[in-house]
């Protein structure tokens, strides 16, 4: 627990991201208690390290000497699913979320209730399953909650679905509240741990107020505590909304810069909607269907979007052949390489093509899910 309690009293978040992988590698010995492993992993979350926290998570949960325990599982688990929202991972988040529900039952997981289900809200909502988010939140909690962190994770997501189903007024309440506790508990410095500003920012646009909106992503932008490429990439984003429409396009640009190497599928899918309906208000519909065709391929990867007809998911082979494509290859040396004919090849490629809603071999290499692929 003393890298997390260090990290909350104000220690630089990369000299608590080093302690805390320190303590993770030393898991590997088996003998490292699991309050000391999902403190470690807490930090890199809220230092904003979601993709190391995700790897983590599976190296601890594989850990030599692992016996069976349902709250330690339940405890993994309910990191898992954080990490992987965090990753825009949807369909993850929901599955280890409803894992940790499984293993121990909400009266056993004290003030610590508030993080299961404040995942669970935000997947969720962020699937438009507003109904179902509403019954996570009619579940009854610890008033205690609220004197803990576990409280803020609690409240974002409240104010999230707040935002969702149109009560923006009660979401810039709760998104208020979460800055000025973490101002009065000096933890103004993880937006890591919840992005206040960043929300109250929307709930602002949503009230139609866009000055206020400016001056919160601008304050956010200012923070010198930002340092993480997914919450630069949120201000940015939020910062385009409230611009005037010469402004949007090299801030949703940069946005999506940042938010390709955070690895956040949900955010950049939605950075690069936005980005396509600039330039088409602006006349490049091309620029607009590239970012148009990205963004919804990242919708589907990231479970938010259901495949549609002619949309579904590739398989094994094409995804290989298209990856390949996106590469650079030709036909002739993809088929050499995977060992299939030429013909095979471009059978494959028009299924591809078909799938993603693509016309041309070029647009592959747009397409960070392939992108990421390309490893040998």
């Amino acid at each position: 627990m003393g890298v997390l309690t260090e990290l909350l009293g104000g220690l630089p978040a990369a000299d608590a991201v080093a302690r805390a992988a320190s303590v993770l590698r030393e898991s590997r010995l088996g003998e490292t208690p699991v309050r000391s492993l999902t403190a470690a992993l807490t930090v890199l979350l809220y230092a904003d390290q979601s993709d190391r926290a995700a790897r983590w998570c599976a190296a601890v949960a594989n850990r030599p000497g692992r016996g069976d325990d349902a709250t330690e599982d339940a405890l993994l688990a309910a990191l898992t699913a954080e990490a992987a929202l965090r990753q825009g991972d949807v369909s993850t988040a929901e599955e280890y979320a409803r894992a940790a529900f499984q293993q121990i039952g909400p009266g056993r997981w004290g003030v610590g209730v508030g993080f299961p289900p404040a995942t669970v809200i935000a997947v969720r909502t962020a699937l438009d399953r507003l109904e179902e988010a509403a019954r996570f939140l009619a579940m009854p909690v610890p008033g205690a909650m609220f004197r803990t962190p576990m409280g803020r994770h609690y409240r974002h997501a409240r104010a999230g679905h707040y935002l969702a189903v149109g009560d923006a007024e009660a979401a810039l309440a709760d998104y208020q509240e979460c800055g000025a506790t973490m101002a009065r508990w000096d933890l103004d410095h993880l937006p890591g741990l919840v992005p206040w500003r960043i929300g109250a920012a929307r709930a602002q646009l949503a009230l139609g107020r866009p000055g206020a909106a400016r001056v919160l992503a601008d304050r956010q932008l200012r923070d010198p505590g930002l340092g993480r490429p997914r919450i630069l990439g949120m201000a940015l984003r939020t910062r385009a909304a409230a611009a005037e429409s010469a402004e949007r396009t090299p801030l949703l640009e940069r946005a999506v810069q940042a938010l390709e190497i955070s690895g956040d599928q949900l955010e950049l899918s939605a950075a690069l909607a936005e980005l396509s309906a600039v330039h088409g208000a602006l006349g490049d519909p091309a620029q607009a269907r590239t970012a148009d065709l990205r963004a919804r391929h990242l919708s589907r990867v990231s479970g938010t979007a259901p495949a549609r007809p002619g949309e579904d998911e590739l398989s094994e082979a094409e995804r290989r052949v298209a990856e390949l494509a996106a590469r650079g290859l030709t036909n002739r040396e993809i088929a050499q390489k995977v060992f299939i004919t030429v013909s095979t090849v471009e059978q494959h490629l028009t299924k591809v093509y078909r799938k993603l809603g693509m016309r041309r071999r070029k647009e592959l290499a747009s397409l960070p899910g392939l992108r990421r692929g390309l490893t040998d």
